[in-house]
């Protein structure tokens, strides 16, 4: 059956505002809606919206309504893998106790042709369904998919109790973050909520550091650090150091409130994340470091402008949206933005005489995102006011990438806001729409 032409007639005439969604993604406004569309939002992920998007015939869909059947998909996918581990559970469950509980990995592996690490991937999700049965459910629901939920339920070191909490506050968010970004989120919460346990948790971790060098072919060589962070961003800027005509640079957003001891806010490390602020502290006792003011917008967290008149920035305006972009613009891109190039979001004209080189009209971006803005057919906005970078697919879909708050007292009030709205939504229950 034709799904298209048989049950929704006139679907493919125009395109389609899309109804539903993480919020970060809107399609582009259009005349008329399309119903395919508007099931697609309707059927949640489970062997119906399978039948319905097996019935296609993609070569008849347009752009638009091509990349909202793969997001469909991609949900359909996510509800399988949450079968999968309830599966993988009570495999665990009915070897619980005995010898052939260590070696389950192992069975997955054997029988899937995977490696032994990548099988553990799948226990840890699945031990998951009972500790953490929000995890599951937004898996089965097409929230989050494999990875996502491995993330919320493995990254950082937050007891049971407190990981629920967190991973309510976080659920909400979750469909348009990356799980890198979620794994920095929980980390985030585990330095915040419990400081002097971080400490010590890091302390114990820091016995176990090591660098090993092993041989490779070509007269080559693999070069592998477990390290405390601060010592690894600075053996990697010394490093990274050998190919550049600058000094290796480590860089590290901290209120002044926390290297005066007046609180244990996480600080944030380039490349990194969320650190203790114990290391922060250590870091700014060094006596190389040299230290920029950047100012922070006081309810946002974004960093504030500097500007200049000519094409290139400065080097104080090229540090300073460096460290407010922390990497590419591009929504779900994580290549630093200290490797990224610096654009110009309204293209510049020499002719002008108005100030365009300022931090409203610059981002940054990988060398690909910035191929995809000049010769890709994406279009890029950039909102002063919220920090948010907003991108135009070729599809029409558009994608918004929010600020990344440098300011550990925002991005603290963040996550307590948070916490408040999962908890009154616990208590009250979803709201209505």
């Amino acid at each position: 059956m034709d799904l298209v032409s048989d049950v929704f007639p006139g679907a493919r005439e125009g395109a389609a505002v899309r109804t539903g969604g993480p919020p970060d993604v809107v399609a582009a406004a259009h005349a008329d809606d399309r119903p395919l569309l508007a099931l697609l939002d309707t059927l949640g992920p489970g062997p119906e919206l399978a039948s319905a998007l097996a019935s296609l015939d993609e070569a008849e869909l347009d752009d638009f309504a091509v990349l909202e059947v793969l997001a469909a998909w991609e949900r359909v996918a996510a509800w399988a893998q949450a079968g999968s581990a309830r599966v993988l559970a009570e495999m665990l469950e009915r070897t619980r106790g005995s010898s052939r509980h260590e070696f389950v990995a192992d069975a997955v592996a054997s029988r899937l042709g995977r490696t032994r690490q990548e099988a553990a991937q799948l226990v840890t999700v699945a031990h998951g369904t009972a500790r953490l049965p929000e995890v599951v459910n937004a898996l089965a629901s097409g929230v989050v998919d494999r990875r996502k939920a491995e993330a919320l339920i493995d990254a950082g070191r937050l007891p049971d109790e407190r990981r629920r909490e967190v991973v309510a506050s976080v659920l909400p968010d979750a469909e348009h973050l990356t799980a890198p970004q979620l794994r920095s989120r929980m980390r985030r919460a585990e330095i915040a909520i419990d400081p002097d346990g971080a400490q010590e948790r890091h302390e114990a971790s820091r016995a176990e550091r090591y660098v090993r060098l092993e041989p490779a072919d070509d007269a080559m060589a693999y070069l592998t650090a477990y390290l405390p962070a601060d010592a690894a961003a600075r053996a990697f800027a010394a490093v990274d150091d050998l190919g550049q005509a600058s000094r290796g640079v480590v860089r590290v957003s901290v209120a002044a409130s926390t290297l005066l001891g007046s609180d244990d806010l996480p600080a944030i490390l380039a490349g990194h994340g969320p650190i203790p602020a114990a290391m922060a502290r250590a870091l700014a006792s060094d006596p190389d470091a040299v230290w920029q003011r950047l100012f922070t917008d006081p309810s946002s967290g974004v960093l504030t402008d500097v500007s200049s008149r000519s094409y290139r920035p400065s080097e104080r305006l090229r540090a300073a949206v460096v460290a407010r972009d922390v990497t590419c613009t591009f929504p779900g891109c994580r290549v630093p933005a200290a490797s990224s190039d610096l654009d110009h979001v309204e293209p510049y004209d020499p002719g002008s005489d108005a100030v365009q080189t300022h931090g409203g009209n610059l981002h940054a971006l990988c060398r690909t995102h910035h191929r995809a803005k000049t010769v890709g057919g994406w279009r890029v906005a950039r909102d002063p006011s919220t920090g948010t970078t907003t991108w135009t697919a070729p599809t029409g879909h558009r994608f918004a990438r929010g600020p990344e708050p440098q300011d550990p007292r925002v991005a603290s009030r963040q996550d307590q806001r948070s916490r408040y709205r999962a908890a009154r939504q616990d208590r009250d229950g979803p709201p209505p729409f």
